[in-house]
């Protein structure tokens, strides 16, 4: 292979992108949609991060929420722009390998992303273990750190076993998961609209210009920024999508778009229920920021309900961790077929079509030929 890669985006259509041996239209656009979704998670994303929202905007964060959402459709067309002409399941490795060359693909596009999927793993089992041994009754152990990171290491267990069964298997897990998130979301925001809040919605709740400073608009979009981030996880299932070049982009779209009026909707209703005060229920008390649906869910829903309520922030936490699991051992597949990566990592199991060989702490700079 020619060492030297070139320093411009070329045409994905010179040259088909190399056979990684992974199931080609194992999945359709729904699934794609699922697994973006999942990614992200939905539930627990909210839950811990409007009550510091509400904290430093007070009823504009629905505001704060939209213009966060900006940079991220703005991201997803580029992506899908970017798959149309290179659909290959190293996405940011590939694309970033094209643009600026092997040694900024073979850090940012690769190892930087790796680490943070690596980082938000050990985070998202831990919240799950937390949640699922809490809702178990098993409150001491779930204070308990050892007790948790067991209970993490169990889930990561299960889910890698989920992944490398196949994509298809992933998605009917997803498709469950994220029904409950959903369901639970759309449930607690219809039940807190339907009671007499302490607030009656507004449009200027959704004034982009309403903020009192730049340091608090910036302070605010930048947790909404987070609470979108992991969408583009569905992009490293594109060699396995129908109509690849297509497909992934219009999910990217999609899952964004529904990410937002989930968002939205859970805002508006937390907020007309609770008000923005600082003090009992209200969302702009800081006590309440770590986990506002944990602390309106008994209010708004009843002590039964509230744990569904629970249960989706849980499940939203697993169905992440699954997402990571798939998305980051295809990167590396993708890395180890444009030599980035030793060959090992380009084991492909011949039943299940899916990666079978988990990443290392080495690896040498890609040697991508010179078409795509």
């Amino acid at each position: 292979m020619n060492p030297d890669p070139p320093q411009t985006l070329a045409p994905a259509t010179t040259s088909p992108p190399p056979s990684k041996g992974l199931r080609s239209g194992s999945v359709g656009l729904l699934a794609s949609v699922a697994l973006g979704l999942s990614s992200v998670a939905p539930a627990y994303s909210i839950a811990v991060t409007l009550g510091f929202v509400t904290v430093a905007v007070g009823h504009l964060a629905p505001a704060a929420l939209l213009l966060g959402f900006v940079p991220i459709l703005l991201t997803a067309f580029a992506f899908r722009e970017l798959n149309k002409e290179m659909p290959d399941c190293g996405t940011t490795f590939v694309w970033t390998t094209r643009a600026f060359g092997p040694s900024s693909g073979w850090l940012l596009g690769g190892w930087v992303t790796q680490f943070a999927t690596v980082t938000a793993m050990a985070a998202l089992s831990q919240v799950g273990a937390g949640y699922l041994l809490g809702l178990l009754g098993l409150d001491s152990l779930a204070s308990d750190e050892t007790a948790v990171a067991v209970t993490a290491a169990l889930l990561i267990g299960a889910i890698t076993v989920i992944a490398y069964r196949g994509l298809q298997l992933a998605a009917v897990v997803q498709y469950v998961l994220l029904a409950l998130q959903l369901v639970a979301l759309f449930g607690f925001g219809a039940a807190a609209l339907a009671r007499h809040g302490a607030l009656t919605p507004s449009l200027a709740w959704f004034d982009p210009f309403g903020f009192d400073s730049f340091g608090t608009f910036a302070k605010a979009v930048l947790l909404c920024l987070y609470i979108y981030w992991g969408w583009d996880a569905l992009l490293t299932v594109n060699e396995e999508t129908r109509d690849s070049e297509r497909t992934p982009g219009r999910a990217a779209l999609i899952s964004t778009l529904v990410l937002l009026v989930t968002y939205l909707f859970t805002a508006v209703a937390a907020i007309s229920f609770a008000g923005t005060g600082t003090s009992g229920l209200g969302l702009g008390n800081a006590g309440n920021a770590a986990d506002v649906l944990s602390a309106l869910g008994p209010p708004v829903l009843g002590t039964a309900l509230a744990k569904l309520v629970q249960l989706a922030v849980c499940v939203s936490a697993i169905s992440a961790l699954l997402t990571c699991v798939v998305g980051s051992s295809r990167a590396t597949l993708s890395m180890s077929v444009h030599g980035a990566l030793p060959r090992a990592f380009a084991r492909i199991h011949p039943r299940h079509r899916t990666p079978s060989f988990g990443p290392s702490s080495w690896a040498r700079p890609p040697r991508f030929s010179s078409r795509p």
